[in-house]
């Protein structure tokens, strides 16, 4: 599906699921290299830039973060970017898309934003609007850390080892989603700044900014992921070491009264259990033993 949105001059085709009918209507259209429309028949599984002589045809993953499964979706945006068109091609609904083409027609119809006099300004803004939406995200994640702080300091070690595994999950997959970008984005520079002018250097280096921000967030929340692990370890250590404490202090006050009760189980010619009173007697001086030893265990600190 082909939609097209126009700004002063510029040119917006936003194509979701190309046939290779629309794309041979777009390479007919926009003068496109042959090659380019064989790339975006299809998801590509690799992010690239390849420069033409009527456009840059760069392709991009980002993230889509679904936190209540604690995972990321990967979803692939091409970028074919000529002097006075931007077309963007993309095989599944993406949110930040969506909401640039009802700001960028809002714009177009009430002529109040200048997206600039080529379409390089034009990507510059839609891209800046994806490293924002990514950044939005992680922010999520971000609350969810806090949540996981508050939850291990109340108490509650063993059920949080699990939700950070899920968080630790989400930041590994947007690594790797997105690791290649700075290589692209600069590839993407060197390619720009031939085919817009040095004019437009400044917009380049703004993109990489971008693109850095959202990195320097996910490291932010690598680190503090790392050491709410540790936290949350050393806690359950803390936990078990008092758990098996307390195991050897009951063993300790159990074990000797077992012995004693066997023995007499043992010996039933014992003078003391041939009569009521005498096995009386004994339980009275396990018990006494009982309670001196559970005594002894609580200065000790054992319980």
């Amino acid at each position: 599906m082909i939609t097209k949105y126009k700004n002063k001059g510029l040119t917006w085709v936003d194509v979701l699921a190309p046939t290779k009918e629309e794309a041979i209507e777009l390479m007919t259209e926009y003068d496109l290299n042959p090659l380019v429309m064989e790339e975006i028949l299809s998801p590509s599984q690799r992010v690239k830039v390849d420069r033409y002589d009527t456009s840059i045809f760069m392709v991009l993953h980002f993230p889509k973060f679904h936190l209540g499964k604690g995972q990321s979706k990967e979803q692939e945006i091409d970028f074919i970017i000529g002097k006075k068109f931007l077309i963007t091609v993309h095989y599944e609904i993406i949110d930040p898309l969506h909401q640039f083409s009802k700001a960028f027609e809002v714009n177009s119809i009430l002529g109040k934003k200048d997206f600039g006099n080529h379409a390089g300004f034009l990507f510059f803004y839609l891209i800046r609007e994806l490293y924002h939406n990514t950044a939005d995200q992680m922010v999520e994640v971000g609350s969810s850390l806090k949540d996981v702080e508050k939850n291990i300091f109340d108490g509650h070690e063993n059920e949080i080892v699990q939700v950070l595994s899920h968080i630790s999950r989400q930041l590994i997959e947007m690594r790797q989603i997105t690791h290649l970008h700075e290589h692209v984005l600069n590839s993407f520079d060197r390619a720009a700044r031939k085919f817009f002018g040095e004019d437009f250097a400044y917009h380049l280096s703004a993109i990489i900014g971008e693109f850095n921000k959202t990195q320097n967030i996910l490291d932010n929340y690598r680190g503090i992921l790392e050491d709410l692990k540790d936290t949350n370890d050393a806690l359950l250590s803390v936990k078990t070491s008092q758990i098996m404490k307390k195991l050897t202090a009951l063993n300790f006050i159990m074990l000797p009264l077992a012995i004693i009760v066997n023995f007499f189980i043992i010996t039933r010619d014992s003078f003391l259990i041939e009569s009521k009173t005498g096995v009386f007697l004994v339980i009275i001086g396990v018990s006494i033993l009982a309670i001196f030893l559970y005594v002894y265990s609580k200065k000790r600190n054992w319980l």
